[in-house]
């Protein structure tokens, strides 16, 4: 084999070594981490993060024994407007011993307050620092970050549900039967 028919042969294997180290490194980069949350017991470490926003200072402890929906907002977001009607009668209807939604609000401060009064949500809602609840959100299992984003935990404390996009009563109703 001459020098001359070589020269294309190595190309082809060099372009082709770099081709599948650049594959493997985008997958290994490009594939979403493993939810790191699936407990209850693992929202301790962000509970003395929270503000509420609507009600008193809310915890873990607050929610043992019943099904936790945590639902990640935010004023400007309209799908997140759209299903807060929903979440706030279906807790009104089913909430108590039972189930407790909670916002989780991915917004500012003042837009956000503002929101849950002029639409008078009676559901609780917590702010903290935006890397706080983005830490949170992804290790939830939502890293792109998709609003409206819900996660629920069963009444005793296993993640059972997570969803990105708005909710629906079927998706509530699923909750609690």
């Amino acid at each position: 084999m001459s020098r001359r028919n070589l020269l294309p042969i190595c190309v082809v294997i060099v372009v082709a070594s770099i081709s599948l180290v650049a594959g493997l490194v985008w997958r290994y980069y490009s594939e979403p981490a493993e939810a790191a949350i699936q407990d209850i017991d693992d929202l301790r470490i962000y509970q003395n993060q929270w503000k509420s926003l609507n009600g008193p200072a809310v915890g873990v402890d607050d929610w043992t024994g019943k099904v936790l929906l945590l639902n990640f907002w935010a004023s400007w977001c309209p799908p997140c407007i759209e299903e807060m009607p929903l979440l706030d009668q279906f807790n009104e209807n089913h909430g108590g011993d039972r189930l407790q939604i909670v916002g989780v609000v991915m917004d500012s401060e003042e837009p956000a307050r503002q929101f849950l009064m002029d639409n008078g949500i009676r559901f609780p809602s917590v702010i903290s620092e935006p890397q706080i609840t983005d830490q949170m959100m992804t290790l939830l299992g939502n890293s792109d970050r998709i609003l409206p984003f819900s996660v629920a935990f069963s009444n005793s404390g296993v993640k059972v549900f997570k969803k990105a996009g708005p909710l629906t009563e079927e998706d509530l109703l699923k909750l609690i039967n």
